[in-house]
């Protein structure tokens, strides 16, 4: 018996390939897996979900969200290189719609409501 189930488990991680009802049942084996390559979950032959090793979730946060820091200080970088300048327009002030305005009345006060 336990030869069999091992069989099936083999089978089931050589594939790479799992269920999510299979993957609750042996998920600690999932996530060992995971420690060594990337487990894929599928809900009706359709991929839902990965499992990975934490380092290499790491590196995926890395490569898709660099701060704005690192932004930043590319743009510094590749302006230096091209020896080119950002000009910031001169500051004005505008209309802000959502300011109380004032009237010969003073302040506006909403309908309804009294001093």
């Amino acid at each position: 018996m336990y030869i069999c189930s091992c069989q099936v488990v083999h089978v089931s991680a050589a594939k790479k390939k799992w269920t999510i009802a299979t993957a609750r049942q042996h998920l600690p084996e999932v996530v060992g897996l995971a420690a060594h390559e990337p487990q894929r979950v599928y809900r009706r032959e359709r991929l839902v979900a990965a499992v990975v090793s934490p380092e290499l979730a790491d590196q995926i946060e890395q490569i898709r969200r660099p701060s704005l820091a690192t932004k930043l200080a590319e743009l510094q970088r590749l302006c230096a290189e091209e020896n080119y300048e950002l000009d910031a327009p001169p500051r004005q002030d505008r209309a802000n719609p959502f300011a109380a305005r004032r009237g010969p009345g003073g302040p506006r006060r909403p309908p309804g409501r009294k001093q």
